[in-house]
């Protein structure tokens, strides 16, 4: 067994194969541990391990995984918008894009990760009207490939209804938070921290519409999950 083994390193070596190997398992190890560090909110280690995983990915591109390279520019996007480096986070996003479009095509289910990415860098830098169609069509995709009752749906359409009341639609933010709350709902269970926080933005988006009686038991119940609920917290929370 140790003779295959060192036979098959020695044919990968003669090939120039064995550094790409190695680089792509070193790839997905950092950026497992880049986005880690992005949710333990480590900027500092965040972008070390983003940075090394970006070269692990030039290194790799022969023989890594689509999906590990646009991760790795997913992540160093991750890293430069919060960072508030919104031009450096869109061509993050954007190459990630590129990644996917070659590998998975421009109407596949992978390439709405990009979408959302490159929305959310165009939102922070005010471009509301440039997020509009790449979330629309991420919900499309989304749809299509996960069905109408989704996790990742649920996050489009929470999307789309901070963006429409960014954009002083708030008619348009009620719909899209009243489906993400049925959904979210319906997958994580009426007491979920997640469930509670998008209903708060429901709220919200009931008093522009409607006033303060019909947003008051929507403020009442969301209060309620979010002082018991223990969950993912989701910084997208309207004021």
């Amino acid at each position: 067994m140790k003779l295959i083994h060192r036979n098959l390193f020695s044919f990968l070596t003669l090939a120039g194969l064995s550094g790409t190997v190695l680089a792509i398992d070193n790839l997905a190890g950092l950026n497992e541990s880049c986005a880690q560090a992005i949710r333990s909110n480590d900027l500092r280690q965040a972008r070390k391990d983003c940075e090394a995983a970006q070269f692990e990915a030039r290194l790799a591109k022969k023989g890594s995984t689509p999906t590990q390279q646009a991760f790795a520019h997913d992540n160093w996007g991750d890293v430069l918008l919060a960072q508030n480096k919104l031009v450096e986070a869109e061509a993050a996003y954007r190459r990630s894009y590129a990644v996917r479009d070659r590998a998975f095509g421009s109407e596949s289910g992978e390439i709405a990760i990009s979408l959302d990415k490159i929305a959310s860098a165009l939102v922070r830098a005010g471009k509301q009207a440039q997020a509009s169609p790449l979330l629309l069509k991420a919900l499309t995709i989304r749809e299509k490939f996960t069905g109408t009752q989704s996790r990742e749906v649920a996050d489009t359409l929470h999307s789309l209804g901070m963006l429409a009341f960014s954009s002083g639609k708030p008619s348009d933010a009620l719909g899209y938070f009243q489906r993400a709350y049925t959904i979210r709902e319906k997958l994580l269970g009426p007491a979920h921290l997640l469930v509670g926080q998008t209903l708060q933005n429901l709220g919200v988006a009931t008093h522009s519409v409607s006033g303060d009686d019909a947003a008051a038991p929507i403020f009442r119940r969301a209060l309620d999950i979010v002082a018991g609920a223990k969950g993912w917290e989701d910084p997208a929370i309207l004021d």
